[in-house]
């Protein structure tokens, strides 16, 4: 419960922020979501209720784990960016204090070069369609050679890229 409330506290202090008058003559100018409807996004983990969750456009992350009824006391909160806008298909994990991240087998990292569709998508921010873009551009370039090759990939941003970045690895 504890969490919930400093993710609305953040959440409400990124929106006074980017919304109070400012007398320096600088506007802040947020951009408007590019989805007109509702976007749905699956939430797991430490959470009260994990599933899929219906939110307005430019919801953020804070928001979808307050949908899911908050975290649970095990839940480590340091490992989400509760500011973080989330997207139409996106899954946000949320890890238990002391739980490693999202793995695929062996080095407790998922393996870009190896992982399906469906093991992409437990990284969070990577859901249906960033998973297959991933594979996609990996069958399209060949193996990957680097990690930040994944910014190459159509709909990873920096953003997104800085979320999964120490949870996956290049193998040979």
């Amino acid at each position: 419960m504890l969490w919930v409330l400093i993710g609305a506290a953040l959440s409400g202090a990124i929106f006074f922020l980017l919304n109070r008058p400012s007398g320096s003559g600088i506007t802040v100018i947020t951009p408007s979501p590019t989805q007109a409807g509702p976007i749905q996004a699956y939430i797991t983990g430490a959470v009260v209720s994990p599933g899929v969750y219906t939110l307005q456009p430019g919801s953020r992350v804070s928001d979808l784990v307050q949908a899911a009824s908050g975290a649970l006391p095990e839940a480590d909160m340091t490992s989400v960016n509760l500011a973080k806008r989330v997207s139409d298909e996106d899954q946000v994990y949320v890890s238990s204090v002391g739980e490693a991240p999202p793995s695929g087998p062996g080095s407790g990292l998922l393996d870009i070069n190896q992982a399906s569709a469906e093991q992409l998508m437990a990284l969070p921010g990577i859901g249906e369609v960033r998973s297959r873009a991933i594979v996609d551009y990996r069958t399209e370039i060949g193996r990957y050679q680097r990690i930040d090759q994944l910014l190459d990939v159509p709909g990873i941003g920096i953003v997104t890229f800085e979320g999964i970045r120490d949870l996956v690895i290049v193998g040979a």
